[in-house]
Formats: structure tokens, sequence, C-alpha cells
């Protein structure tokens, strides 16, 4: 299961490529001289000049008449706006998780973090023969759950402990499972060592009567959770050995993502 590819209908327009490489060369260097520039690109000298030139005309950058560097306007700003981290992973896990539905015949569910709440920003449940109603935008705990376990498990330990006191004054069950801080980072512990997470019996118990859990792995960018992966099953049908052989492709799956996250 590779990295996401970007497959245009026709050729890229090389001058545009360019503009959008000096100006993200303006943005990244302190001091944006034109010979920095022209070194950074690789570009000839003229051809560095037109693409300045149109970029001042577009409003995007300005020189500075004193130091002769070019800096970026307020107006590059709106290049971003419109820019939404979960919106970029439902598009790259659209595929990837449909790839894994047909190898492991199991829905899944790719999640990111909303403040003690892990929201599904893509699904393959749809595709599935399990069905529940989940699809994207569905809330669901993040302990007690395979998704926010995996993800809980790869935060820095003040996010951890913000989330546990979050969960301590909620009514719902998560309260029940948050009461023991101690346990609670003895699970993080198991599921980093392990390298997923599963359902709490708990959990299972109160909303699926036991019949149905999950194993989650994250989907981590240098070190951290970005967002969670998980598959759900019936537990008379997948024994602990199947579950095991789950692991590895949920594991390739969420590295994929990650990659296509970073594009």
């Amino acid at each position: 299961m590779g990295k996401v590819k970007y497959m245009p209908s026709y050729k890229p327009v090389t001058a545009a490529l360019r503009a959008f490489d000096v100006l993200a060369i303006v943005n990244q260097l302190p001091q944006a001289s034109f010979a920095r520039i022209h070194q950074e690109t690789q570009l000839s000298s003229s051809t560095v000049v037109r693409i300045l030139e149109t970029l001042e005309a577009a409003g995007l950058v300005l020189k500075d008449s004193t130091t002769g560097c070019y800096v970026p306007t307020s107006r590059t700003l709106s290049l971003s706006a419109g820019y939404s981290s979960a919106q970029q992973l439902s598009v790259v896990s659209k595929p990837i998780l449909a790839e894994l539905q047909d190898r492991i015949s199991w829905p899944s569910d790719l999640a990111v973090r909303d403040r003690d709440m892990m929201v599904l920003v893509q699904t393959s449940r749809a595709q599935g023969h399990l069905f529940f109603n989940r699809q994207a935008g569905y809330r669901a705990p993040i302990l007690g759950t395979s998704l926010g376990m995996a993800y809980l498990a790869y935060q820095p330990e003040n996010v951890v402990q913000e989330i546990v006191a979050m969960m301590a004054h909620d009514e719902r069950l998560q309260a029940v499972l948050a009461d023991d801080a101690a346990a609670v980072h003895e699970q993080l512990a198991r599921v980093r060592e392990a390298g997923f997470a599963t359902m709490h019996p708990v959990y299972s118990a109160h909303n699926y009567d036991s019949k149905v859990s999950a194993i989650g792995v994250p989907v981590c960018v240098d070190g951290y959770a970005i967002a969670a992966l998980n598959v759900m099953f019936l537990t008379d049908i997948v024994d602990e050995k199947a579950k095991r052989k789950l692991v590895p492709r949920l594991r390739e799956a969420a590295d994929s993502i990650a990659a296509g996250s970073t594009i």
C-alpha cells in the first residue's frame, strides 16, 4: 500500500510551478535577497526577475527598498484560508481505506481529536457488511475506544493530563474510565508497547453488548499522532490470532496516510 500519488490529466504548467517555488522561498528565508532566491531555485536571473515582478503585481510579495530583499505580504495568508488538515486527511485516506477494506473485509474509520472526543473524518463503513450509524462527523470518546487510545498513547504528557482531567468531570462513561489516572497511564504504556490499542471491554459491553470490538493504530508524523485508524469486527468471528494479523495491515495503511498528509 504505497503513498498517494498525484496523477495529472495534463502536463503541469512549468511557469506556475516555478512561481510557487519562488514564493515558497520568499516565505522561508529570513533575508530573501535576489541572489539567495536565484541560488535556491537554480533558475536563470531573467526568469527570477520576471517571477518576482509577477508576484509583486499580484500583491503577494514586496521588495524592501532599504535591504533589497523580498518579503511576503499579508495577502499570502489568503492562500491557506481554505486549508483544513481534517479535510486533507479525509481526501488522502479515502482510497487507502478502500484498499484496506478489500484486503481485510472489515470496515475502518479515520478520526482526529476534537477536545475530549475523536471525530471521524473518513470511513469505509458504507462499503462493508458491518453497519453502524458511523459516518464522517461521528464523535467517539477518547477513553475506551481503540481510536482514542491509539491517538492518546502518542501524545505529550501534558496533553494526556489535560484530556484525562476533562473526562474526569464528564457524566458519561468516559468519567468512569478516567477515574483512575494511573490506570489510564498503564493502558497507554501497553498501547505503546504493543503498537496498537483495543476497545475497552467496559465500553464494548456498554455500547455493543460485548458483540463488537476494535483495533486502532496511530497515524504518526514526527513521532506524534495526528489521527488514528481503526478496524471494527464481531468478537465471535475474529479471534486473537486473526486480530494479530490485522495489525500489520492497519499500520501499513496508517503509514500511507501519514505520508500523504505531509505532501
